[in-house]
């Protein structure tokens, strides 16, 4: 009979088990393990591996946040792990190949995974503990000192941070010491002043201001007044003693500067006042009369008197400003009794401009939550759905819109409404969610890679030609555990350990195939960054190292192997064939063995050795005899990436007809 060939020179179309082997499109594959279809079109390459970057980071302990800081000084990469005791979580920043511990305001609790999100050339670290505890947010500047105040007062705890339209949103979070995983507080947009005050005023002796609003006002604040026309501070660090939000209305305390004196320094004949100094009563300054028992009559310890400076140790008082300046004085008709005070009063302006101390001219973030009321503040809440479970567990920007998820739905904030966008696809974890152009990939809690395309309305399950093969056998925590990263358009997702190695199958947006990845490390926390000069992915694993990925030919120190099943091929027809011999064609292939597996029987046939680029093997002196074949190639070498091209398998027919 005569010997016929097929050729097979055209993988581009990536790993598909979904279909059976008459279906199965030429240029598809059954598996590929530790290979890569973008090297070039059609071929199979082995997939570059990773190397240890910087400094061990803690040794033996498992990375529980990384960051890129693309601060406006230069990226840094930002990472959080347990200290050598397990005693509390360390932020740490790299710098060369040395890492260093910020200075934290406050210790974070051990094993607190961490959630770093950078906004206005500062950080923001959210996080919760094993325990459920969420944690302060952090404020970290681009000179790496950090905070719990700056852009945070009265800022929930929380377990997500991010910003969106312009302000930040804190998400699953803890108040009061009341969880409330369901919601989302959301800040001011980026600010200068926080307010501004109402009308020509003088605080009286209770030192009450009027502004247009206390929003954004906590006792305790530390604010700066300026004169909103000169520009110039009229009031420096002065703490807020409390708000009244009915009123919009601010208590400050007493002013600095406030003198006593006593009845032998009250002349009744003169209406003079003697002081220890007048340098801070000028002319027309506002002040307050207070006693321990009974002020100089006919005033009294709740009005506002204004000075006339008569030298540098005596003045006068006047009832208004203007007779101040006309230098009418209050008459005077006793000393009164005790001590007496003499108090400075707050005077401002209409459409003052109130700052927190010291940022006046840069921008900030201010929270609301409690104005008017603790229930009517600026927070969203995600709406009821067929779960009792709605608390968020991650969260996604696309679209110009904000999509937060439960593990069993999604929803999207637009600025103006929370709609929910499906009842019963939600995300498995944070960590899963990935943006390649106008997609968000995430993993559900059912295994399913979902990409969602808010600007067409279009939503793909796309591992579902690979279900069977790469996600059937995951268990909850290998779902629940998942991590993703992100090259170009490649979306890598590392599932854990399954069958004794760790799983990462990676969806090629281009080409729209998929891959498998076995590693023998895991991928806890995962960037992309620049920081080495050319983009490249980082992961965090469990032994406190840093590697940077997709670098070099090992992984660490160790061989990768490269394995393709082509998958079940009937060469054109179903009949029986006679397979004589095999050529097959690549690059760094000596050493490769090929191997094949005959109509669906689970042992293999060894075929032999491949001794270079081109290579023919024949099956010896019995032809392989069968309907369909499913050829194997491995290697597992160190050196460049081999790159399997194609193959032609040579065979007869033995069977022409049916019977």
């Amino acid at each position: 009979m005569k010997t016929q060939y097929d050729r097979r020179f055209d993988h581009s179309g990536g790993v598909q088990d979904g279909t059976n082997g008459f279906l199965r499109a030429p240029n598809e594959v059954e598996d590929i393990i530790n290979g890569r279809l973008d090297y070039t079109i059609g071929s199979i390459a082995r997939r570059n591996g990773y190397v240890q970057y910087a400094d061990t980071l803690e040794a033996g302990k498992n990375g529980l946040g990384l960051h890129t800081a693309k601060f406006s000084t230069g990226e840094k990469i930002i990472a959080a792990i347990n200290d050598s005791g397990d005693t509390k979580t360390n932020v740490k920043s790299l710098s060369g190949s040395t890492w260093s511990n910020l200075t934290l305001p406050n210790d974070i609790e051990p094993s607190t995974e961490t959630q770093i999100y950078g906004s206005i050339d500062e950080l923001y670290i959210a996080g919760v503990d094993d325990s459920g505890n969420r944690m302060d947010i952090v404020n970290v500047k681009n000179d790496l000192t950090a905070s719990i105040t700056r852009n945070l007062i009265g800022a929930p705890k929380g377990r997500f941070i991010a910003e969106f339209g312009g302000s930040l949103y804190i998400m699953n979070v803890e108040l009061d010491g009341t969880i409330h995983a369901d919601r989302a507080y959301k800040s001011s947009a980026a600010l200068s002043a926080i307010t501004f005050t109402r009308g020509n005023q003088t605080a009286g002796p209770d030192n009450v201001m009027s502004v247009d609003s206390v929003r954004y006002l906590k006792a305790g604040m530390a604010i700066d007044i300026y004169d909103h026309v000169a520009g110039t501070a009229r009031y420096s660090n002065v703490t807020i003693s409390s708000v009244d939000k009915g009123e919009d209305t601010l208590t400050l305390p007493a002013r600095s500067g406030a003198l006593t004196f006593g009845t032998g320094d009250v002349n009744t004949s003169t209406d003079v006042i003697t002081l220890s100094s007048t340098a801070n009563f000028t002319t027309g300054t506002p002040v307050a009369i207070t006693s321990t028992n009974t002020v100089p009559a006919p005033l009294t310890d709740d009005t506002v008197y204004y000075v006339i400076n008569v030298s540098g140790t005596t003045i006068k008082l006047a009832t208004t400003a203007e007779n101040a300046t006309a230098g009418t004085a209050f008459d005077l008709t006793s000393s009164g009794s005790g001590t007496h005070t003499i108090h400075l009063l707050y005077t401002v302006a209409d459409n003052d401009e109130i700052y927190l101390t010291g940022r006046k001219g840069e921008l900030c973030y201010l929270w609301n939550t409690d104005y008017p009321t603790a229930d009517k503040a600026d927070y969203l809440k995600i709406p009821s759905s067929l779960s009792s479970d709605n608390s968020i567990i991650g969260w996604a920007k696309s679209n110009d819109r904000l999509f937060m998820y439960t593990e069993t739905s999604t929803h999207r904030w637009d600025r103006a409404r929370m709609i929910t966008r499906y009842e019963d696809i939600g995300c498995a974890s944070h960590k899963t969610i990935r943006n390649i152009g106008d997609w968000v990939i995430w993993l559900d809690i059912d295994g399913r890679v979902n990409a969602y395309n808010d600007a067409t309305g279009q939503h793909e399950f796309i591992s579902k030609a690979v279900d069977k093969r790469y996600f059937n056998d995951l268990t909850a925590s290998n779902i629940s555990g998942a991590t993703a990263s992100k090259l170009k358009n490649v979306y890598k997702l590392c599932l854990g350990t399954v069958d004794g190695v760790v799983r990462r199958v990676c969806y090629d947006f281009d080409s729209n195939n998929w891959t498998r990845e076995n590693h023998t490390r895991p991928m806890l926390q995962n960037i992309g960054s620049n920081v080495s000069g050319v983009r490249k992915n980082y992961f965090l694993d469990d032994t406190g190292k840093l590697f940077k990925d997709d670098t070099g030919n090992l992984d660490d120190d160790a061989t990768i192997p490269l394995s393709v099943k082509f998958g079940k091929d009937y060469n054109g027809t179903d009949k029986k064939k006679d397979y004589i011999g095999w050529k097959f064609f690549g690059g760094n292939l000596a050493g490769a063995q090929a191997r094949c597996y005959l109509d669906g029987k689970p042992d293999p046939i060894e075929i032999g050795k491949l001794t270079g680029n081109i290579s023919e093997l024949a099956v010896g002196n019995k032809p392989i005899s069968g309907n369909n074949i499913n050829l194997e190639i491995s290697i597992n070498s160190e050196g460049k990436p081999p790159i399997i091209d194609g193959y032609a398998p040579y065979f007869t027919l033995v069977e022409d007809n049916f019977g």
